[in-house]
């Protein structure tokens, strides 16, 4: 082999191994570019549901206090958000409530949590709502969750929670609440049936079922 081919076989190895070294560097490249753009996307989606929460919740009442069953009914304050996050992650396999809905409902949480509190036990029981995009504009609210400790269950907490939001909610305006319930949750199922939810959808195979409860009051008037 003379020294020009020489020269150019190894110029030929040295090129096919910069190849070899960059290609892992393009492909951590190109998976930090794509998770930075599902962040930023992440953090536009949160925004929009943080602005759309504000403006829609900003004509609601707070949720009125009332004592049932030795138990105090309220809304959130913000006090209570340490604790709430506490029952949340308990009951939902250490989910943790994230920053746009900590704000939100650090903001709005009178109007947009309902908490049950044991004189001392503390918060032991709350349902959470927000307003859904595809439902906002129609004044419709959206039942995100509703839980109960361990403890306090089978006493209709989820029950009372139910039927004084409605009832709040309906005074001020809202058309209807939606929620969405497993299946396999037959408690919050029942619960959901006896403060007069419906079910939207008989024949759905879905693993959740679509439940709404509109206002009486509107409807009369219609």
């Amino acid at each position: 082999m003379t020294t020009s081919a020489a020269s150019s076989a190894s110029r030929r190895r040295s090129s096919a191994g910069c190849r070899s070294c960059a290609s892992p560097w393009i492909e951590i490249t190109h998976l930090r570019t794509k998770t930075l753009l599902e962040r930023v996307r992440w953090e536009i989606e949160g925004a929009g549901f943080l602005i759309r929460n504000l403006v829609s919740s900003h004509f609601l009442k707070t949720l009125p206090r009332m004592e049932r069953d030795g138990l105090e009914l309220r809304g959130l304050r913000p006090a209570d958000l340490r604790r709430l996050s506490k029952l949340h992650g308990l009951l939902r396999s250490g989910a943790k409530l994230n920053v746009w809905r900590l704000l939100l409902f650090c903001v709005a949480g009178r109007k947009l949590i309902l908490v049950a509190e044991n004189a001392t036990a503390g918060i032991i029981a709350f349902e959470m709502f927000y307003f859904r995009k595809d439902e906002s504009a129609s004044g419709i609210i959206h039942e995100a969750f509703i839980g109960v400790h361990p403890d306090f269950r089978n006493r209709g907490i989820s029950k009372s929670l139910r039927t004084h939001s409605s009832k709040s909610y309906f005074s001020s305006g809202i058309r209807g609440i939606s929620t969405n319930i497993s299946r396999e949750n037959v408690a919050s199922l029942a619960s959901a049936l006896c403060a007069g939810f419906t079910i939207q959808d008989h024949t759905s195979t879905h693993e959740k079922l679509s439940l709404f409860l509109g206002n009486p009051s509107l409807d009369d008037d219609a």
